[in-house]
């Protein structure tokens, strides 16, 4: 039988900003929304100060500076760039292995590989060829993987949950911070009179399949350590891709809205084409701020392609048509991007007898040299050299994406 990893990046976000900065090591660290608004990411310091995730940033600004807090705008460009140097690494080490989000993947252990050495010895191979901490927590199914992982981060950063020691934990663990509980399901669970995993795994499989569905039932089946989700190596396919962002200062400017709209539809359509996916449909999204005079004349259309691609250039041309179609000058927009839906796999995607085209090399051509020299290396639009809508005053900078920005060392 295979066991369960699961590996997490902790405090990932604060981490990614701390690789290149090692004098904030254990030094109170907090990494803000689009346009600084939020906090969205905490150091263990700034927890232990007891700093809410998502507090507006104005709120704490003066507990921050009395602290010495360090402040980071939100950098997703090195956060993605560290995300993937982090699977790369793990899936060059494991044998199964699937990303579930940008600092967390699940990876399958054989029962030779069970041993707190070999797990440890895994962990120091990623944070060595990083540098950003890891946690992993090996069970038997993905939810108690879960389970081990945060046992992990409470103790040395390893941990390997064993059927005798689950067994001791699902009487005294409630049933809402499970994996996959939340608040709604958790009150309907204590409803019934189920408030811990030890309650769930005695309880009769007929109820709860009766009361719970399908969704009861998983979860009964994962905490009695038989897998009911496969581990899923292959990347599945999202059912919609969203890249939207607020500016920092309302804009009617078109030349502005081109390349912020441009931006998004190129981060879309690149994710698009890593996932191996087409679309023939998006959204075109550009509005004022909700709570303005303006806010019911905003730009939204919903486009419906010829046949379905993963072309930046499609989706870019129809993007600027409803634009430059629907913009009006003196109304304040405040925010941009593009929903892509109805995806399907590209290797079974069929086209129309008269579709358009397009030399599909170009945009492979594209996506490798933006690789090797940066997300910017090469644009639409030439958004890449408009940064004035967003706000970003604590920027860390590009520094694994980006040649100006790679940091330099002088010997004495």
């Amino acid at each position: 039988m295979k066991w369960v990893g699961l590996l997490d990046c902790n405090n990932f976000f604060v981490s990614c900003e701390r690789l290149f900065r090692p004098d904030l090591t254990k030094k109170p660290v907090v990494v803000l929304s689009s346009n600084d608004g939020c906090v969205v990411a905490r150091s263990q310091e700034v927890k232990d100060m007891g700093i809410p995730m998502g507090v507006p940033h104005f709120k704490v600004k003066r507990e921050f500076e009395a602290a010495g807090v360090v402040v980071f705008s939100s950098n997703f460009t090195l956060y993605r760039d560290i995300s993937a140097r982090v699977m790369r690494v793990l899936r060059e080490e494991v044998a199964d292995m699937q990303q579930y989000s940008v600092d967390e993947a699940f990876f399958s252990v054989s029962e030779a590989d069970l041993g707190e050495a070999q797990i440890r010895r895994l962990k120091e191979t990623v944070e060595r060829k990083v540098g950003v901490p890891v946690s992993i927590g090996v069970a038997k199914t993905k939810t108690l993987a879960k389970f081990a992982n945060h046992k992990a981060k409470k103790g040395s950063g390893v941990f390997i949950l064993s059927d005798e020691v689950w067994q001791k934990e699902a009487g005294e663990v409630p049933i809402g911070t499970l994996w996959g509980v939340g608040g709604q399901m958790s009150r309907r669970f204590v409803d019934k009179g189920i408030s811990t995993p030890a309650d769930l795994m005695q309880a009769d499989s007929n109820q709860i399949a009766t009361v719970f569905g399908v969704i009861g039932t998983r979860l009964r089946s994962e905490l009695l350590g038989k897998p009911a989700e496969p581990l899923r190596s292959k990347v599945s396919l999202q059912h919609s891709i969203m890249s939207t962002r607020s500016f920092g200062e309302a804009t009617d400017d078109l030349s502005a809205l081109e390349k912020a709209l441009a931006h998004h539809v190129e981060h879309a359509t690149k994710e698009l084409r890593d996932m191996g996916g087409v679309a023939r449909a998006f959204k075109v999204l550009v509005r004022p701020s909700r709570f303005s005079d303006f806010a019911m004349q905003g730009i939204y259309e919903d486009i419906t392609l010829s046949e379905p691609t993963d072309d930046t250039r499609v989706f870019l041309a129809e993007a600027m048509r409803c634009l430059r179609s629907r913009h009006c000058r003196g109304i304040p927009y405040k925010k941009a991007g593009v929903i892509i839906s109805d995806i399907t796999d590209k290797s079974a995607a069929t086209g129309s007898l008269f579709g358009t085209v397009l030399d599909g090399g170009l945009m492979s051509v594209i996506d490798t040299i933006n690789k090797k020299f940066g997300s910017e290396g090469v644009t639409f639009f030439g958004h890449g050299k408009q940064k004035a809508l967003t706000k970003n005053a604590w920027s860390s900078g590009h520094k694994t994406t980006r040649w100006s920005d790679i940091p330099r060392v002088k010997a004495n």
